[in-house]
């Protein structure tokens, strides 16, 4: 019998996908969106991050490549919004604009809690249409976005 990461059930792997869990550390973006709760989205998926003149457009020029883009929250008029390049899967590429600078943060994956035990505490309003999860870390309640669900609403949008 595994597990569903394929592991062994034997207690030697259990004791090491425990630890795995407890020790492992994972570099994350800290995404302040306007309205919402910050989102937190694993760095491998960013492949690059850059201030970008604004645009309501749903398209962006990176690269020489026409990109989808989602723009997520209100943009401030005083300021140049950042674009994040995120790769999906099949090495698809989309745009996510934000107002603030996003924070790399680096933090252990046992750290991060699922905030499902608290759902009387979440305020459905500061929570996206695209959010896989809310989790909670140092205390405060962010949303992990469904990437699958992003890609598929840019890309219906061109």
């Amino acid at each position: 019998m595994t597990q569903p990461n394929n592991a062994p059930t034997t207690q030697h792997g259990l004791t090491v996908n425990l630890l795995t869990a407890m020790t492992g550390v994972v570099d994350i973006y800290n995404l302040t969106i306007v309205g919402q709760y910050p989102w937190l989205l694993p760095s491998g998926l960013v492949i690059e991050q850059l201030q970008v003149p604004k645009t309501s457009s749903n398209t962006i020029l990176w690269r020489d490549q026409t990109l989808p883009v989602y723009i997520a929250g209100d943009m401030p008029q005083t300021s140049l919004p950042y674009l994040l390049v995120i790769e999906g899967e099949n090495s698809e590429r989309m745009g996510l604009l934000i107002a603030r600078p996003p924070e790399l943060i680096q933090t252990k994956i046992a750290s991060l809690r699922d905030a499902t035990p608290e759902l009387d505490r979440i305020d459905p309003k500061q929570v996206s249409e695209f959010c896989y999860e809310v989790v909670i870390w140092a205390e405060e309640k962010y949303q992990v976005p469904d990437i699958r669900k992003l890609f598929n609403h840019v890309t219906s949008k061109i």
